[in-house]
């Protein structure tokens, strides 16, 4: 009995040391999961960099589209008066026809 109790303080101190293996082990697992959850974040952080993008290239689109709607609109109503500058060029084409027509007969009546 005498030798066991002798070895009581030596069986704590290894309890003690193997409690203190099972805690560093606990910490390492801990760590590890830290690291997971870091890459995790990380991995995140990218998606979301990426779904940025992906909406900063729609506004481009969008804008780029309405900058076609707005050039259709320009073209729809040059079409719309192009009907009016035949008419002017006409015009115009007469008038010099008629000032043509005047020198004319104002030559012819000298």
């Amino acid at each position: 009995v005498l030798f066991y109790l002798q070895l009581l303080p030596m069986v704590k101190l290894l309890l003690l040391d193997l409690v203190y293996l099972q805690l560093l082990q606990m910490v390492k697992i801990l760590q590890l999961d830290l690291a997971n959850l870091l890459q995790m974040v990380k991995r995140r952080q990218l998606d979301l960099a990426n779904l940025l993008l992906m909406v900063k290239r729609r506004q481009l689109d969008l804008a780029n589209l309405l900058l076609m709607v707005k050039r259709r609109q320009l073209d729809l109503e040059n079409l719309q008066l192009l009907p009016m500058v035949k008419l002017l060029q006409l015009d115009l084409a007469y008038l010099q026809l008629l000032q043509m027509v005047k020198i004319l007969q104002l030559d012819l009546a000298n």
